[in-house]
């Protein structure tokens, strides 16, 4: 007996217009947000400390009042994990602030402004997010919404977590091309597109140090906490390497995974719809949502950037 004919994959590329319905940069900016910003001069530690306890993953990085570039975790991961892969896969003792970043300042760590994604917050939000979520474009978490006016510069920041929380709210508010985008299965979504991609495991029993070296050599924000032939018990990401930085005497060789990592996991299946893994990703901070099968193990790991850029139809095919 024939099997009965598949459905087409939703064309998100063709309804992405419909989808935005032209909405500025600046319709995704949750009320006003106190913009916490850092001096390329400022110590490295002082600006770690300052995202830590105002809990922000990026800072922009302000001279004179003008964008000159970011410090986000990302820019923090990169630079901990070029130092810990000059030094050896060996577990020595890694003290961060007297060996691995003595002396470093923002401006010897930060992405400079021409890296950015960079719109003005009248801008139209789909196209900033199609040049952000390009296969060779900035890929970042963040936009950076620059207006000038009286001579002076605006900056606001958006993150894509924001993006999410808006077309979540759209949803909710019954827009009709928003609910037959984001009620798709993720199972109908996936076949044809880079949506997801292959985890990245580490055992239970590492440190921090080979951690954070994980994670930057597979250029991925977080690495899976996993026991053989189970699903994950944990998840450390960027917002732990900062955690485990701020103290001033860390040492990431002596600190152990399982007192940083966090052990509660949210995970989705595929008949989970996108609607729902942004609703996670946008309610619970959740950057990073494992797929798995019926028996918990992990089949890919979804990062809220490859969502947005599926709903924005930027997801290169494979």
């Amino acid at each position: 007996m024939a099997e009965p004919p598949s459905e087409p994959p939703f064309d998100f590329p063709g309804r992405a217009a419909e989808i935005f319905g032209g909405a500025p940069c600046d319709a995704v900016l949750a009320g006003d947000r106190a913009l916490e910003s850092t001096h390329p001069d400022e110590g490295l530690l002082t600006a770690v400390n300052l995202m830590w306890w105002r809990q922000v993953g990026a800072l922009p990085v302000l001279d004179e009042g003008r964008l000159v570039g970011c410090f986000a975790e990302e820019d923090l991961l990169r630079v901990l994990g070029d130092r810990l892969l000059q030094g050896g896969a060996a577990a020595a003792p890694q003290p961060v602030w007297d060996g691995l970043l003595a002396k470093l300042t923002v401006r010897d760590a930060m992405t400079p402004v021409d890296r950015l994604p960079v719109a003005a917050s009248a801008d139209s939000l789909l196209e900033a997010l199609r040049t952000s979520c390009a296969p060779y474009g900035s890929q970042g978490r963040y936009l950076f919404l620059v207006d000038e006016s009286a001579g002076g510069q605006s900056v606001r920041l958006a993150s894509f977590r924001d993006v999410a929380r808006f077309l979540t709210g759209l949803y909710d508010g019954g827009q009709e091309a928003v609910q037959s985008a984001l009620a798709q299965p993720i199972g109908r979504v996936r076949p044809g597109t880079r949506f997801g991609h292959e985890p990245n495991l580490v055992p239970l029993s590492v440190s921090v140090a080979e951690a954070v070296r994980a994670m930057w050599a597979g250029r991925r924000g977080y690495v899976l906490v996993t026991l053989p032939d189970a699903g994950p018990i944990g998840i450390f990401t960027r917002r732990d390497v900062l955690r485990a930085c701020v103290r001033r005497n860390a040492d990431l060789a002596a600190l152990r995974l399982t007192n940083l990592m966090s052990a509660r996991v949210r995970t989705v299946t595929e008949t989970d719809t996108l609607c729902g893994l942004f609703k996670l990703m946008a309610l619970e901070s959740c950057r990073h949502m494992p797929l798995v099968d019926e028996w918990d193990h992990v089949q890919s790991v979804i990062s809220m950037w490859e969502g947005v850029s599926l709903v924005v139809g930027s997801s290169e095919r494979g």
